[in-house]
């Protein structure tokens, strides 16, 4: 009886929610906080640092509603704004439905965090309708207010002037501001003012004829993060646009190298059902893992799409966005968001150069790929630096190389390089996940120049690079096979030691008792406790070039290594 009579009001509440109606006044809630089945009326400020749902929303005239960082509103149903919205960085507006319709006199004003030096850019895409171009960047020359040319893979600054604004659903590449500075990045909230973009939106792509054309710079047109699966799996958009994105990064402003620069470089890639790969990086440096793209595209993130053909049409749809405020980044930030990604049988390699450049790539093992290029899922390099890491299929260099399950002992898969700079070079795991995630799991390394092979879930592999590369696909290659073993010694690298600025980083697989510096005479110049730390840092600050040996003293013994400063 006692159990029915719970019932009974249980489901007594839950319909008396049913077409109830919470009113704001400034206070508090009229009839208790809303929640999805609810319609909500705000008619009084509000600044809420919790995540809200509601039905039908509706500002009255005369108020604000203010979304805090990191938290959302979801409307599950049609918003009327006759106020104010304030969305603020890493704060989310949904309409989940494609049914939603947005109406009202009112305006939303959308806020994003960039951090920007004066000659970087951003990739922009404006979540809001109205937003004049220039005066969303004020102090940056209208000169430097990009779109992207297709048929020559420029940006240019052709149709833009005074009176442009953001067209939905494109990118604009725009420059820092005159007033920053060109060293040290700046941190600033750039703001959005216009209504709220809701609903179907249509972008014209163009591919000139070629296999290297059909970029787009396009972007996320809402107040809320998107799923790019979503977008890509949308019925039409299949058939327009190739499952991969570029997002620009500026990251390699701090690298130089011989040869050319890093335009190319500075692309984040990610393919979905695949995973990303970063920019080319300083190894050792934050950006390793958290300039990877992942699952979700922020919101007035710009990212570059490759059409399939010419006036191709690529659709956004509510259905597309997400209610969460994390698993994704917004390139140019300062802090970026905990990593929420799929778990996948895959795992990240880098190759490390003589001036410590580290570039990353990407081997998976999905149910969609075959071993052969797969256009949707394979992501060839965006650019071939004078540094540059890769694996072969064919003539594709890739960055991204999905194969097919289940994974095979007989695998071979074919890695290339090209380094501008003699020295020593590193091949290493950098992250990996599934299969690859239990260490028992071998990946191997085999070079095929000198007949080693390397279990890198155990280890790294270093070599010496005596002439610059113009690039070579014949000397190294991944095997999964326990065979391989008798292809020659199987070798673990305990130390790695590499130059970074005024300084020898030493890395070692046991813990460090004591680092010694000697010059060519046999002389100590410097010595440094490794307090049974597996890294230290010394410093080399005031020291003549030249040729030097390190001596460290390990759990494991004493080892000796050449460096030249």
């Amino acid at each position: 009886m006692g159990k029915n009579i719970q019932i009974w009001i249980a489901l007594l509440l839950v319909v008396g929610l049913k077409g109830q109606t919470t009113t704001w006044n400034g206070t508090a809630w009229s009839a208790g906080v809303p929640n999805a089945n609810v319609d909500a009326i705000i008619n009084g400020n509000y600044n809420v640092s919790a995540n809200i749902a509601a039905k039908n929303f509706t500002i009255n005239f005369g108020h604000t509603f203010t979304i805090a960082e990191g938290f959302r509103l979801l409307i599950s149903g049609d918003f009327v704004n006759n106020g104010t919205i304030v969305v603020n960085n890493d704060a989310i507006l949904t309409q989940l439905s494609d049914t939603s319709t947005y109406s009202g006199s009112g305006n939303a004003i959308v806020k994003r965090e960039s951090n920007l030096r004066k000659n970087d850019y951003t990739f922009w895409s404006s979540p809001v309708s109205g937003q004049n171009l220039y005066n969303f960047s004020v102090g940056t020359p209208t000169n430097y207010f990009f779109r992207y040319n297709e048929p020559d893979d420029r940006f240019v600054t052709l149709g833009l002037n005074t009176t442009s604004v953001f067209e939905p659903g494109v990118g604009y590449a725009i420059k820092g501001k005159n007033t920053y500075s060109t060293t040290t990045p700046v941190n600033e909230i750039f703001t959005f003012n216009g209504i709220p973009n809701n609903g179907n939106i249509s972008v014209t792509l163009r591919r000139s004829t070629g296999l290297d054309k059909g970029y787009n710079l396009v972007g996320n047109p809402y107040p809320s993060n998107i799923a790019f699966k979503v977008v890509y799996n949308n019925a039409g958009n299949k058939n327009s646009i190739f499952n991969k994105q570029w997002f620009w990064t500026n990251l390699n402003e701090i690298i130089s190298q011989q040869g050319s620069n890093y335009s190319g470089n500075n692309y984040a890639t990610f393919v979905s059902g695949v995973g990303g790969v970063g920019p080319t990086y300083i190894s050792g440096s934050i950006e390793e893992i958290t300039l990877r793209p992942l699952s979700y595209t922020k919101s007035s993130q710009g990212f570059l799409v490759q059409a399939r053909r010419n006036n191709a049409i690529l659709t956004f749809t509510n259905s597309m966005r997400v209610s969460t405020t994390t698993g994704s980044i917004f390139y140019n930030k300062s802090e970026d968001d905990e990593p929420e990604e799929e778990i996948l049988n895959r795992y990240w390699l880098k190759f490390i150069n003589p001036d410590n450049i580290a570039n990353n790539i990407l081997i998976a093992h999905i149910p969609e790929a075959t071993n052969d290029f797969d256009e949707d899922y394979d992501s060839s390099l965006f650019t071939l630096g004078s540094d540059s890491f890769y694996s072969v299929i064919g003539t594709n260099k890739l960055q991204i190389q999905a194969r097919a399950l289940p994974i095979q002992d007989s695998d071979v898969i074919i890695l290339g390089y090209k380094n501008s700079k003699q020295g020593t070079c590193v091949i290493a795991l950098n992250d990996k996940e599934g299969v690859f995630k239990d260490s028992s799991k071998a990946i191997y390394l085999k070079d095929k120049l000198t007949g080693t092979v390397t279990n890198l879930q155990q280890g790294y592999y270093t070599f010496t690079s005596d002439v610059v590369t113009v690039e070579n696909e014949t000397r190294f290659e991944i095997l999964y096979a326990n065979d391989v073993l008798a292809a020659g010694n199987v070798t673990k690298e305990d130390l790695l030691v590499y130059k970074q600025n005024d300084a020898l980083m030493v890395k070692n697989n046991f813990n460090i008792f004591k680092a010694e510096l000697y010059d060519a005479s046999g002389k100590l110049i410097t010595s440094l406790s490794g307090n049974n730390t597996k890294e230290i840092k010394l410093s080399t600050v005031g020291f003549v070039k030249g040729v030097y040996m390190l001596k460290i003293t390990s759990e494991k013994g004493i080892t000796t290594k050449k460096v030249i400063l």
